[in-house]
């Protein structure tokens, strides 16, 4: 005779909303959404080839949603450009002897009152150069150097 496996039956609606979100949480839903953008392209082909004749207005749904996305897309993409270029202006402009000593309480940049003054840190610059055009290296080095304290804190490494 073969065992029978009742399956237990929650008697509140607390008892189902738990199996329910212990049964989301357990779901693989890394490999779902690694497959999805595939599964989906089964089923966008043949709509966008049979979806204007069979579903009209399903196929204008869908035309005018993608059109919209890719209309958030351009526009999230130029407010992404011009944050990054505000923040660019912003970090180029600040003087940063001027933020370290408000920052940490000093005079000027040779105050030892601190464990690291801003005088003594040093920079160390990598430039990979294998197969680079001397004059872009040359460019890269000339501008490196018109810097204030090229002298002084920056370590170059070719």
């Amino acid at each position: 005779m073969i065992p029978t496996i009742r399956p237990q039956v929650p008697t509140d609606n607390v008892s189902l909303s738990k199996q329910l979100n212990t049964f989301i949480q357990n779901l693989p839903w890394k490999a779902i959404f690694q497959r999805m953008p595939g599964t989906l392209v089964l089923f966008i082909i043949p709509f966008s080839i049979f979806g204007a004749v069979y579903a009209p207005f399903l196929f204008s749904f869908y035309f005018v949603s993608l059109h919209l996305f890719a209309a958030f897309q351009s526009i999230r993409t130029c407010y992404a450009v011009r944050t990054g270029l505000h923040q660019s202006v912003v970090h180029s402009t600040t003087n940063w002897l001027q933020k370290y000593c408000e920052d940490r309480g000093v005079l000027d940049g040779s105050d030892l009152r601190h464990d690291l003054p801003y005088d003594s840190i040093i920079h160390v610059i990598i430039l990979p150069s294998y197969k680079e055009d001397l004059n872009t290296l040359c460019e890269t080095l000339d501008i490196l150097a018109s810097h204030r304290r090229a002298l002084t804190q920056y370590r170059v490494c070719l």
